[in-house]
């Protein structure tokens, strides 16, 4: 089986040193900023209080010049980390899934389930996960055991399988384990609503 990233990873380590750079980057410039700004308002005071002393505030006023450039370059830093960060998440996919409970798709990932045939695929695959059920199986049972089957080594696409992952894979720049997650989930809940079923069934 290919090597892939842990589950749920979208991000790759460089991506991640790049934008935990980029936000110390843009911390470090803000904390100046403020502090500069604290400075200059006390400056202003003080000239207010020492109006008299022409020397002093002749210095002061050639701080003020200076701070005024400092913040011309603070603005440019900050717009060049802005475009930074708008191209990085430009780059990025929307996540595929709902990190809630239970696990959902994404309306993306709706859209790669269609294009997956995930729904095909856990038809075929639901008899398997049904034979391995014990009695009173629970929902997070079912969703781990789907995660587990599908994600890990059971799983054997058809060849037809393998061709659409790797297609869709290759097509928005995803690892085939984040289309096998996609996978899971629509298996489980293929499952869940194969057991409600039958015990509406049961209860007729």
């Amino acid at each position: 089986m290919e090597a892939e990233t842990a589950a749920g990873a979208v991000f790759s380590a460089p991506t991640w040193f790049y934008v935990i750079g980029s936000i110390a980057s843009a911390i470090v410039i803000l904390s100046a900023v403020i502090a500069l700004i604290a400075w200059f308002t006390t400056a202003r005071g003080k000239v207010q209080e020492l109006d008299g002393f022409g020397e002093w505030k002749g210095s002061v006023n050639t701080d003020r010049k200076a701070f005024r450039t400092f913040m011309k370059e603070v603005r440019k830093e900050l717009r060049a980390i802005n475009k930074s960060f708008q191209e990085l998440f430009a780059r990025l996919d929307p996540p595929l899934l709902q990190r809630s409970s239970p696990l959902s798709l994404t309306e993306f990932g709706e859209k790669l389930a269609e294009e997956l045939d995930a729904q095909e695929i856990a038809e075929r695959l639901s008899p398997k996960i049904m034979q391995k059920l014990g009695q009173g199986s629970q929902a997070y049972t079912i969703n781990d055991m789907c995660f587990d089957y599908i994600t890990g080594d059971d799983y054997e696409p058809t060849d037809d399988e393998a061709a659409r992952i790797s297609k869709v894979a290759y097509e928005h720049g995803l690892k085939r384990r984040q289309l096998r997650e996609i996978l899971a989930v629509v298996l489980r809940d293929r499952v869940l609503q194969t057991l409600s079923a039958r015990q509406t069934e049961n209860t007729a």
